[in-house]
C-alpha cells in the first residue's frame, strides 16, 4: 500500500473513530438518566466497547503513519446538546434515550459501511468489519430494551 493509499485509509477510518468517540461520550452520560438497571448496564458496556474500538482503530491508523481522530466532532457535540434539551423536555424517559442510542448506532453503522466501501489494509478492514458487527448486535439489544420500555409506559 503506497503513501496515498495509507492517507486515504486514515481519512476513511477517522470518520468511524470520530463517531465511536462521540458515542462513548453519550453512553457514559446517559446512564445517569436511565431508570432501568439493564439499560444502564447496556449503556456502560457500549461505552467500554466504543472506547476499545477507538483505541484499536487509532493504533492501526498510527501504524499506517497517520494521525487518528482524537475527539468527537462538532456535529456530535451539537447532537448531544440537543439530546440534553430533549431529555429535559421528555422527562428522561428510558424509551427516549434508547431512541437516541439507536439513532447514534445508525450513524456508526453508516460510518463503518462507508469505510468498508473503500480500499483498506486487511488488518484495518478486519477491525472495521468486527466493529460493524458489534454495532449491529447492539442495535438488536437496544431494540429489545426499547420495546420493553415502551411496554412499561403503557
Amino acid at each position: 500500500m503506497d503513501s496515498d493509499d495509507s492517507d486515504d485509509a486514515v481519512d476513511t477510518v477517522n470518520t468511524p473513530i470520530d463517531t465511536a468517540k462521540s458515542s462513548e461520550h453519550g453512553f457514559r452520560t446517559w446512564p445517569e438518566n436511565l431508570r432501568d438497571s439493564d439499560t444502564q448496564q447496556v449503556s456502560a458496556r457500549r461505552a467500554d466497547e466504543c472506547r476499545h474500538a477507538v483505541a484499536e482503530l487509532q493504533t492501526l491508523v498510527a501504524r499506517l503513519g497517520g494521525r487518528a481522530e482524537s475527539s468527537g466532532s462538532a456535529s456530535a457535540a451539537m447532537h448531544h446538546g440537543w439530546l440534553a434539551v430533549k431529555e429535559t423536555l421528555a422527562g428522561h424517559s428510558d424509551k427516549a434515550i434508547l431512541d437516541e442510542i439507536e439513532h447514534g448506532d445508525d450513524s456508526a453503522l453508516s460510518g463503518f459501511r462507508k469505510a468498508l466501501e473503500q480500499p483498506l489494509p486487511p488488518a484495518l478492514r478486519i477491525v472495521v468489519e468486527r466493529r460493524l458487527e458489534g454495532v449491529r448486535g447492539n442495535q438488536a439489544l437496544v431494540r429489545a430494551l426499547r420495546s420493553r420500555a415502551s411496554t412499561a409506559l403503557q
